[in-house]
């Protein structure tokens, strides 16, 4: 201001014509409008820096630069134009007299002066507003990126515990996996035992029927036998009567070989009664094992009974493993028709989310080429003025050539920088949006993975409980294994002691059958000397004695073929009426055997379709993970680019 003022006041002396007053006031002129054209070329240069500022305040270091840079190259081209403009007039008027021009200049020079101070005062107050207004958004924007920063590190820091909580869930669920599939296994054993079980069963029950059979047929064969006996009794009782009376009432003497006879009557007296000793001790073993078999068959009817009411209760079981079953294949279906409709919701989001982000692009850049228009006009405008100017400088070139070249190498300069300075703030802006799709994908990626781990911590409570109950049931299961051995155990130790029974009593019917034997050859030896006997008496005892023998065998056999197809009528409605009930107890057993294997082969094909569904679910969670794994990676991408850029 200065040495503007020391060229004015030389300025005022220098000029003394009043001819060459004009052709000064003519040049002053010019200048004043040239520096109203720089003037207005300022004005619009702060109005394109203020609607770039409102466009995008987040880039305020650059235009604060591009201002600073402009207000010193704009003052010092205003007072090289004075100092041209004033230099020119002193070389041409240094012939006019001082008087003629300290009254034209006191007139005339000082308004342009005084307005180009004003209009650069003003800017400079305008521009040092906008410079403390921008610092102070400047600081509001780093305030704001300092909060992004730190949420962005809780973000990263919720999503590391997210993905260790994962790990431990997939963890958890592949030793639950591994566990049902353990106890599968355990269930196929226990199906296959329960078979072996059943099989056994019907085994022994066919071994009981043959038992039952054969001690039938020994029974009977006991009594025929007992009634043979009884039958042999009463003919040698008859016979010792005949006898008796013959020696009592015949007067003839009894031939010489009495005393042999005698002797053999007294053997066969003590055979008989030796075997009705025998036969004593057999009843009273046949009423033992008789005691023992009833004993026994109450005590199988007793088995048969628990091992029906085990029936019963596995056959519940199976029917709530069933029930359960079914449970776990709706509750899968549920399963897949949630993770169907999550894809189904997360592909609408994808494209709801696409459609509002390019809907937002599409606004911005309409924005954008509003604002482009704008400052093309702008640009032209200032391009028409500055060719104005540069045809006022051209004129004026001839006069100070240097010092033109000198303001055209700072135009140019002006120019680079605001084309740098633009290019800059467009980078920053694009820089910013592209931070701000990023904060808006990992909070949206936040709040899905809060949803994910939601949804796998019901799941993982609900697994639990399953696998709870399956292990109550296993342990329940288990017990009855172990119980059904001990008592399979007892039973074959049972069919053991049964079949040495079995065994003796075999051994004592040959015996008996051999006693009977030795018996019926004993009494036919007694039968046959009875004759001689009668042949020594009267012919007419003989007779008598034959006839009265023949009909009292004769009545005695009748007796005894009747009392025998009584008995065995009896015994064979018995034996019936004990086979009929043993086969529809075998039928009833074996109808029930089929219907636990029917059951038993819907439960293998249940689980088998529970463990495709099981697979199926474990692809879908394979998928998921890889999309885990994917937004993991793009998370670790967008910190590195948010690293690169701090």
């Amino acid at each position: 201001m200065e040495d503007r003022a020391a060229k004015l006041a030389l300025a005022r002396k220098k000029l003394k014509d009043h001819q060459d007053k004009k052709l000064i006031g003519g040049q002053k002129e010019d200048i004043y409008k040239s520096e109203k054209s720089e003037a207005c070329l300022i004005i619009n240069d702060n109005e394109s820096l203020k609607t770039v500022v409102k466009n995008d305040e987040e880039v305020p270091e650059i235009i604060q630069s591009t201002q600073e840079i402009q207000n010193p190259d704009f003052e010092a081209n205003g007072n090289n134009y004075l100092s041209s403009t004033i230099s020119n007039a002193d070389l041409k008027n240094r012939q006019t007299d001082l008087k003629k021009s300290d009254i034209t200049e006191n007139t005339i020079i000082p308004e342009p002066d005084l307005n180009i101070t004003e209009i650069l005062i003003s800017n400079k107050r305008n521009l040092e507003l906008q410079v403390h207004h921008l610092q102070s958004s400047l600081e509001q924007l780093e305030q704001k990126n300092a909060l992004v920063v730190n949420d962005y590190k809780i973000c990263n820091q919720k999503l590391k515990e997210l993905e260790h909580e994962i790990n431990n869930i997939n963890e958890k669920y592949i030793k639950a996996t591994e566990e049902i599939t353990i106890k599968n296994a355990k269930l196929n054993e226990l199906s296959s035992l329960q078979l072996t079980l059943s099989e056994e069963n019907s085994n022994l029950a066919e071994q009981l029927e043959f038992t039952k059979s054969v001690l039938h047929s020994k029974e009977a064969e006991s009594d025929s036998l007992h009634k043979q006996l009884i039958n042999l009794q009463s003919q040698y009782d008859v016979i010792h009567l005949q006898l008796q009376q013959l020696t009592n009432g015949s007067p003839v003497t009894l031939p010489a070989e009495k005393p042999v006879n005698d002797e053999k009557t007294q053997a066969m007296s003590q055979k008989i009664s030796y075997l009705e000793q025998q036969l004593t001790s057999l009843q009273k073993e046949r009423d033992q094992i008789n005691a023992h078999y009833e004993h026994y068959v109450a005590e199988l009817n007793e088995q048969l009974s628990s091992l029906v009411r085990k029936n019963e209760e596995l056959v519940r079981n199976v029917e709530n493993l069933s029930n359960r079953e079914n449970s776990l294949i709706e509750q899968i279906s549920d399963m897949e028709i949630r993770i169907q409709n999550y894809n189904v919701d997360k592909k609408n989001f994808e494209v709801d989310r696409t459609t509002t982000t390019i809907k937002d692009l599409q606004d911005n850049l309409v924005k954008a080429l509003d604002d482009l228009n704008a400052l093309k006009t702008k640009h032209e405008c200032l391009q028409n003025q500055y060719a104005e100017s540069v045809a006022k400088v051209q004129e004026l070139s001839d006069v100070k050539e240097v010092e033109c070249n000198h303001d055209n190498i700072s135009l140019s300069k002006l120019n680079a920088d605001m084309t740098s300075d633009k290019v800059a703030a467009q980078r920053a802006t694009e820089q910013n949006k592209q931070l701000k799709q990023d904060i808006q994908r990992l909070e949206d990626a936040f709040v899905k993975m809060s949803k994910d781990k939601l949804e796998l911590t019901e799941k993982i409570t609900a697994e639990k409980y399953l696998n709870r109950e399956l292990t109550i049931k296993l342990s329940e299961v288990e017990e009855k294994a172990k119980d059904m051995q001990i008592k399979l155990k007892a039973k074959d130790e049972e069919m053991m002691r049964l079949q040495s029974n079995y065994r003796e009593i075999q051994k004592r019917c040959d015996d008996l059958m051999n006693s009977d034997r030795n018996v019926n050859t004993r009494a036919s030896e007694v039968e046959n000397p009875i004759p001689e006997v009668n042949i020594v008496s009267g012919s007419d005892a003989h007779t008598e004695t034959d006839t009265d023998c023949k009909q009292l065998l004769h009545e005695t056999d009748e007796r005894n073929e009747h009392t025998n197809s009584l008995q065995r009528a009896d015994a064979m409605v018995k034996l019936q009426d004990r086979f009929l009930k043993i086969m529809a107890e075998v039928a009833d057993l074996s109808d029930e055997k089929h219907r636990l294997e029917h059951i038993i082969l819907q439960l293998q094909n249940e689980t088998d379709t529970i463990c495709e569904y099981v697979a199926l679910y474990q692809q879908q969670r394979s998928l998921l993970k890889r999309r885990d794994e994917e937004r993991s990676a793009q998370l670790k991408v967008f910190q590195q680019e948010c690293g690169k850029l701090k």
